[in-house]
């Protein structure tokens, strides 16, 4: 089943946004890390990043 331009469009618009609030959330959140969010695609950075459990659920949740 073909899914219409404007689902497809709406759907995206709504993973890009909430990216961007994940990305938002782990800044405040996280001391000591960068992140960069670039539509879909979020990158998470700085010492101890993978031993910080309040990182490891999110990054859980986008693999």
């Amino acid at each position: 089943m073909k899914v219409p331009a404007s689902v497809e469009r709406r759907g995206t618009a709504a993973a890009v946004n909430a990216a961007e609030r994940l990305a938002d959330a782990v800044r405040e959140q996280v001391p000591g890390v960068s992140v960069s969010c670039e539509g879909m695609e979020m990158a998470v950075t700085g010492r101890g990043v993978l031993s910080d459990a309040l990182l490891r659920w999110p990054a859980g949740l986008l693999r």
